[in-house]
């Protein structure tokens, strides 16, 4: 008796209006963010395609030693900031 009573009120709560919205909402929510990040990946497909044929082989290499730099100069100073505590230093990062 409670379970029958239980899929009953399931079965109410699933079709009414509020959960009917609510799942709507949430359909919608995910289908944009999935567009959004298949924007994105699309974006950098094309960037990555393209690149290399406008950049020289050089240049792309020297931006490459200069973001390596860039970084390790921001993970020792945020080491450095965390007082070595490596966790602490990604937060900060």
């Amino acid at each position: 008796m409670e379970t029958q009573q239980l899929s009953s009120d399931m079965k109410d709560f699933f079709g009414s209006e509020v959960f009917k919205d609510f799942e709507n909402k949430v359909v919608k929510e995910a289908v944009s963010a999935a567009n959004e990040t298949a924007r994105k990946e699309l974006n950098l497909f094309k960037f990555e395609m393209l690149y290399p044929n406008i950049v020289s082989e050089k240049e792309r290499e020297e931006v490459e030693r200069e973001v390596i730099e860039f970084r390790d100069e921001k993970w020792k100073k945020a080491l450095e900031e965390a007082g070595g505590d490596e966790q602490k230093a990604l937060e900060l990062i």
